[in-house]
């Protein structure tokens, strides 16, 4: 360096404060050493996702502040603060607010994920696919969505294939009629279970026939196999149903058997139920129930228990550091993750399912969920009841598409004796095969025999043996 001043110069990082810029000036024979001491800033950074949701208008705000932009820097001192997220269009379901700690010199980074979902419903009414306040919220084998349209009496089924809804169980008091129904659940041969509330008894629908019976009493009261306002029920690998007996504080169990008992019994302290709303087995048959706290909110919690009717541990409860959960309802268990309903939270909860931390999946825009359920081919349903609406989310957005292309096939002779159409099936994908005469047909029909066609991850097929002397026939291939 020449024996003149020189100013030294540092680069900028993002996130940290620059050191201000030294002069020096040289002397003979003499090193010079300059240190410059970069400092974090003390601030707050949220990353909103996915891009599209940041491309409809996104944004966050620190509680009561300005909106700001995905990935911007908000400088602010030390102290604990309410991170918030906005609404925006486009079906998308802002994260719930979000409690940030900010540390001296240290940038705290937040996540925000949005999700978009597919909405059923949303207007009070009687139509086919409204709702009045549905409570509960299931799904069957294929894909079918079924809904207690709690305030309208009744049971809706929605048929991905045909895009259609029904009503399978109308309004009253006779067997197959409901008043007020809660929690549904479909077993493993398909049959349907309904908690319906009003009427306090459950109701079981074959899957074979859809003819309804009562499973239990028909009459309100305390004795086993009699309930009073059941809210929810569950179903094991053995078949065994298990209600949520609201107001006599319990866990009823019906083996198939035919016997009743009391598999959890009431009381306040942990491994005891009290006002339970929501029942879950999942699939190695631990039970877990939430208890409401309807009366006091400080026993809103969830708890697991064995397959036996030991008492495990609580996974959550109103204290902030265990989730702050306010009368949890209806549970769903999928990709490794609990889901909540956290009533007069007005959001879902979720924690990883072996080690217990609650955190905010959608909030914002519900309005006193009651219900979720989880779809194996990655979407979980809410029943936003208030709302008077189900939303279906992708939680594993890769896996929520059957990936399947386009697919047409002409057959142009009326000498074919069988026609093959292939193609690749996914894992938890449901498949039908459909034809045409023309693909601008507004009318495909079902190929007989190419309906419910499970995919298993590789190339399916089925086989049009209707097509002789047919001199033209289209065909596409729909995933639900």
């Amino acid at each position: 360096l020449s024996l003149s001043p020189h100013v030294i110069q540092f680069s900028t990082l993002s996130r940290w404060i620059t050191p201000a810029n030294i002069t020096v000036s040289p002397t003979n024979q003499v090193t010079l050493v300059v240190t410059g001491a970069y400092t974090q800033v003390t601030g707050l950074a949220v990353d909103i996702s996915p891009a599209a949701a940041v491309a409809t208008g996104a944004q966050w705000r620190v509680s009561g502040g300005s909106w700001i932009n995905s990935g911007v820097l908000v400088e602010v001192p030390a102290g604990t603060y309410t991170v918030q997220f906005k609404a925006i269009g486009g079906n998308w379901l802002p994260p719930g607010d979000v409690t940030a700690v900010v540390v001296a010199q240290q940038v705290t980074a937040i996540a925000g994920t949005y999700y978009q979902a597919d909405i059923f419903g949303g207007n009070i009414s009687t139509n086919l696919g409204d709702f009045w306040w549905p409570y509960g919220v299931t799904l069957d084998a294929q894909h079918r969505l079924v809904v207690a349209d709690t305030w309208n009496d009744r049971i809706q089924m929605y048929d991905p294939l045909s895009q259609g809804w029904s009503v399978i169980g109308p309004k009253g008091t006779s067997v197959g009629q409901f008043k007020k129904p809660f929690g549904l659940v479909v077993d493993s041969r398909g049959n349907l279970y309904v908690a319906d509330q009003n009427n306090n008894r459950v109701q079981k629908r074959n899957a074979t026939n859809g003819v309804w019976t009562i499973v239990g009493s028909n009459t309100l009261g305390s004795a086993l196999g009699q309930f009073n306002q059941p809210a929810d029920v569950a179903v094991d690998s053995s078949l065994s149903l298990y209600v949520a007996d609201v107001y006599n504080d319990r866990i009823q169990r019906f083996t198939t058997s035919g016997v009743w008992s009391v598999f959890i019994t009431n009381g306040m302290t942990a491994g005891r139920v009290y006002r339970p709303k929501g029942v879950m087995v999942d699939s190695n048959d631990v039970i877990y129930v939430t208890d409401s706290g309807s009366d006091s909110n400080s026993l809103s919690r969830v708890q697991k228990f064995s397959k036996t009717g030991q008492f495990l541990t609580v996974l959550g409860n109103n204290q902030p550091a265990n989730g702050g959960l306010q009368s949890p309802a209806g549970l769903a268990l999928g990709n490794g993750t609990i889901y909540v309903a956290d009533v007069l939270n007005n959001r879902i909860a979720a924690s990883p399912e072996t080690s217990p931390s609650w955190s905010t999946l959608v909030g914002g825009t519900l309005s006193n969920p009651e219900d979720v359920a989880w779809d194996p081919r990655g979407y979980l349903y809410i029943a936003d009841t208030l709302n008077s609406r189900i939303l279906r989310i992708p939680i594993i957005p890769g896996v929520a598409t059957n990936g399947l292309t386009s697919l047409s096939a002409l057959v142009s002779t009326g000498t074919n004796t069988a026609f093959t159409i292939s193609w690749y099936g996914r894992l938890n994908w449901n498949y039908a095969v459909q034809y045409a005469g023309s693909l601008m047909s507004a009318s495909w029909q079902n190929l007989p025999g190419c309906t419910n066609i499970a995919g298993m991850n590789m190339i399916t097929n089925c086989t049009d043996t209707t097509v002789l002397g047919i001199t033209n026939r289209f065909y596409r291939v729909v995933g639900y």
